[in-house]
C-alpha cells in the first residue's frame, strides 16, 4: 500500500510539472504570402499594366517567383533562365529562403499585407540584376512553367476590340476577341496567339523596337507567324512585319506596311 502511495504521488508530481511548462509558441504563419503561387517583379509588372505599354518591354528585366511544393520555390529570368530555392517560415509572412549557388547567402522575402509588395533583403550585396520587389498575379495558371509569361502577357491584352476599318474598307461589325486562354478570335485566320515581352527571342523586331506576337492555326503551331503589336490606352496597333535575316540566321524582323487598329470595348 504504501509503495502504491509513493507511485501515486510521483505520477501526480510528473503531472503537476507537465502542466506548468509554457506552452510552446505558436508556430510562425506565411499563409498570406504562400497562397499566392505566381509572382512578376514589380517595376516589369507596372510597366506591361501601364496606360501605355512600352513598346520596348523585351529589353526590360523580368523575374517571375514560383511556389510550387511545400518548400521550394523557382525564380525566373522570364522565359530565359532560372534557378532553384528552398524555403523555411522564419516569421509572420516571412521566408528564410537559399537558392541554389547562394545557400551560403539566404534571402529574406517579407511580405506586407497592406500593400501587397513581396520584398527580397539580401545577405550582403545583392546579386547583379536579381529583382527585389514582387507583386502576385494569381490570375496566372502555374500549370504550364513554359508559358507563364505568355500568359501574364495574354491577361494584359485580353478583352473584346473593336477594329478601326481604313479608308475604302467595308465596315466589320463583328468583334475581334482576345482571350487569356491564348485563343483568339476575328483577328484573320488565325485563331492562337502569344506575346513574347521578355526571355529569348522576344526582341526579334528591331526596325523600329517593337513588341512581337506570334499568332498561329490551331494545330500548325509550327507555322507561326510574327507580327509586332503596341497597345496605347485602349488602341491596339498590330503590323506585319517582314523576316530580315537569312534563313540560316535567328530571324530579325522589321515592321511592314501599316498597322492594323482596334480599339478595346469597354
Amino acid at each position: 500500500m504504501k509503495q502504491n502511495l509513493l507511485s501515486a504521488f510521483a505520477a501526480f508530481l510528473i503531472f503537476t510539472a507537465c502542466q506548468n511548462q509554457p506552452a510552446a509558441p505558436p508556430a510562425p504563419d506565411a499563409s498570406a504570402l504562400l497562397k499566392h503561387k505566381y509572382w512578376v517583379n514589380k517595376p516589369f509588372h507596372d510597366a506591361l499594366f501601364a496606360a501605355n505599354v512600352p513598346d520596348t518591354m523585351a529589353y526590360l528585366d523580368c523575374g517571375e517567383l514560383i511556389f510550387t511544393n511545400k518548400d521550394t520555390v523557382i525564380i525566373t529570368s522570364c522565359m530565359s533562365d532560372a534557378g532553384i530555392g528552398i524555403y523555411t517560415v522564419s516569421g509572420p509572412n516571412t521566408l528564410s529562403i537559399k537558392f541554389q549557388g547562394f545557400e551560403d547567402k539566404p534571402i529574406t522575402a517579407t511580405l506586407d499585407e497592406k500593400t501587397g509588395l513581396l520584398s527580397f533583403t539580401f545577405t550582403g550585396p545583392a546579386p547583379e540584376y536579381w529583382p527585389k520587389d514582387f507583386i502576385a498575379k494569381d490570375e496566372v495558371s502555374t500549370g504550364n512553367m513554359d508559358g507563364l509569361t505568355l500568359g501574364l502577357a495574354r491577361l494584359r491584352l485580353a478583352g473584346n476590340y473593336q477594329y478601326q476599318t481604313k479608308k475604302g474598307e467595308m465596315a466589320i461589325a463583328s468583334v475581334s476577341e482576345l482571350h487569356a486562354d491564348g485563343s483568339m478570335v476575328n483577328f484573320g485566320e488565325y485563331d492562337m496567339y502569344e506575346p513574347w515581352i521578355a526571355g529569348v527571342g522576344s526582341s526579334c523586331i528591331t526596325t523600329p523596337p517593337m513588341n512581337l506576337m506570334n499568332m498561329a492555326i490551331k494545330g500548325k503551331e509550327a507555322e507561326a507567324v510574327a507580327f509586332g503589336w503596341q497597345l496605347h490606352g485602349d488602341t491596339l496597333r498590330i503590323w506585319d512585319t517582314q523576316n530580315m535575316g537569312q534563313p540560316d540566321e535567328l530571324p530579325e524582323y522589321k515592321l511592314k506596311g501599316a498597322a492594323r487598329v482596334y480599339v478595346k470595348m469597354r
